[in-house]
């Protein structure tokens, strides 16, 4: 293969500690930064993608002691695909949560399924046993529908398992799993012939992540612009790296409250509302709870005269009446006087825009920020500042779910894993860093990079002279793909050392050449 005369410069380097042990360093420079996109939703097939996220559920139901496990996975629709309208005048729905989005409702009906025990495996195929209530028949076409589509696989560890076994180890909530538009970037690659592609966003991956009926495994989540336009809002008030149209970058932090709304036949000024505490208007995200309970509320509070839609991305998905509305990990919920609306039928779509009226071409928002105008901003406040809260544990319980990602580690110092960093330089040129390690217990006998902590990650970025530098999803996703090959070792091994695997992921960085 002849390679094209680019401009594009890689590097690799080996950082040894006084220990004896060292970690790997992966950079890629772009001299121009008007060529970096921010792409959301790629694929790479669904039958692929449901066989490789089927592996891994079944691999993580092995890990909590299901001997023979089974999965259900589907192929999600796209949040803006409606099953309900937004009939703010139908009043028999009374206070229950109003499912408006395609995906919410069909795993609200396999999920029923499911916790009734009220199927039959047929073939290797799912099917109702009893049609015997109205949510029974709709569960059997919305299985119709997913067959027909090619949308839904069933895996059994041993398919001639006894259903009465099945029953017993078949989890509604973690083995009946929603899977969105995620991909390989290596094929996202040579599908748009784009000579670096890179992982970008956190995104829901754990069990905990997807309880809600809402959410969706392989949602990115958290402020994303392309071309111009914000495609995804950003949750918590976590660092973003922002790209003007001449290539500048900056590096901020930024809020809902940063935005204005257009929605529901209205705009809404965001700042003007309460976030995440009650008011007569308000926005609540799962940081609701975390500075004055110390802990995730998952409901908004009870209030009889609001009305409130749950958002994910630019589409509402369910609305609800009178409060403890759900607050999914990949959206947020927007709560209004309910005489503010009227009893119209409304539309589901959402957009935003920058209350300061700035537009920024592409944008990226994961965190936490490392370096700003050559400094480093990372200290021991920097991830509750940025609204991170872990997952907790109680005589080996889970006890609460905390903020996504849910197992991110606190310790800035210590906790060494695979790195990803995006930044400018002084001399204008975009950057991208990969720290190299693995899974744990999956390292091989003759020695590998063991990874970097946060502090060690910010420090190598400031000697590398990194102007303004933001922390990227890192572990099993670390992922750089330079003209179609990929530059870093990946950490994800699957309990098999020296076998190492391309994760999908559902948002990825490019860089054109052209």
């Amino acid at each position: 293969m002849l390679f094209p005369k680019s401009e594009l410069q890689y590097a690799r380097t080996r950082i040894p500690r006084q220990d004896g042990s060292f970690f790997d360093v992966v950079e890629v420079i772009a001299p121009d930064p008007t060529k970096v996109e921010f792409h959301k939703g790629i694929s790479s097939g669904a039958q692929f993608k449901l066989d490789d996220i089927a592996q891994l559920r079944m691999l993580k139901a092995l890990t909590r002691g299901v001997k023979d496990p089974v999965v259900l996975v589907w192929d999600a629709y796209s949040h803006d695909q409606a099953a309900a309208k937004i009939d703010l005048a139908d009043q028999a729905q009374g206070t229950d949560t109003v499912l408006v989005s395609k995906n919410s409702f069909i795993t609200h009906h396999l999920r029923y399924l499911a916790e009734t025990r009220n199927y039959v495996i047929c073939d290797g195929r799912l099917q109702v046993k009893h049609l015997a209530a109205d949510r029974d028949v709709w569960a059997q076409k919305l299985l119709d529908l997913l067959y027909a589509e090619e949308r839904i696989k069933l895996y059994q560890g041993d398919p001639s398992q006894p259903l009465e076994e099945v029953y017993g180890s078949f989890d509604p909530l973690k083995d009946v799993v929603a899977v969105g538009k995620i991909g390989l970037p290596s094929h996202h690659g040579r599908l748009g012939d784009y000579p670096v592609v890179f992982n970008t966003s956190y995104f829901l991956f754990e069990e905990e992540d997807y309880i809600s009926e809402f959410s969706i495994l392989g949602d990115a989540y958290s402020l994303q612009i392309r071309d111009g336009t914000i495609e995804s809002p950003p949750l918590f008030n976590r660092s973003a790296l922002l790209l003007t149209a001449d290539g500048e970058g900056r590096l901020q932090q930024i809020s809902l409250q940063d935005l204005k709304l257009e929605a529901l036949g209205g705009e809404f000024d965001l700042s003007a509302f309460a976030l995440n505490q009650a008011g007569e208007h308000a926005l609540y995200t799962r940081w609701f709870g975390v500075e004055g309970a110390g802990r995730t509320h998952t409901h908004t509070p009870k209030d009889a005269d609001k009305i409130e839609f749950i958002i994910i991305d630019r589409s509402i998905v369910g609305f609800k009446r009178g409060g403890q509305t759900e607050i999914p990990h990949n959206g947020f919920v927007l709560s209004l006087p309910k005489q503010e609306l009227g009893t119209g039928v409304f539309s589901n779509e959402v957009s935003y825009s920058f209350l300061s009226d700035q537009e920024y071409t592409a944008g990226i928002q994961c965190g936490p920020g490392l370096l700003q105008d050559g400094k480093i901003i990372l200290d021991e406040h920097t991830l509750k500042r940025e609204q991170f809260f872990r997952k907790k544990y109680a005589g080996g319980r889970l006890v609460e779910l905390g903020v996504v990602p849910t197992d991110y580690a606190e310790d800035i110092d210590a906790a060494l894993a695979a790195r990803m960093a995006i930044g400018v330089d002084f001399e204008g040129r975009f950057r991208i860093l990969a720290v190299e390690s693995v899974n744990a217990g999956m390292a091989e006998a003759t020695g590998e990079s063991s990874g970097a902590s946060l502090s060690e990650l910010a420090l190598v970025l400031k000697e590398k002279g990194y102007k303004h530098a933001l922390n990227l999803d890192g572990g099993g996703s670390a992922n750089i793909q330079y003209f179609y090959g990929q530059l870093v070792k990946g950490a994800d091994r699957r309990g098999l050392p020296g076998v190492m695997y391309e994760r999908f992921v559902p948002s990825v960085g490019v860089i054109r050449e052209k």
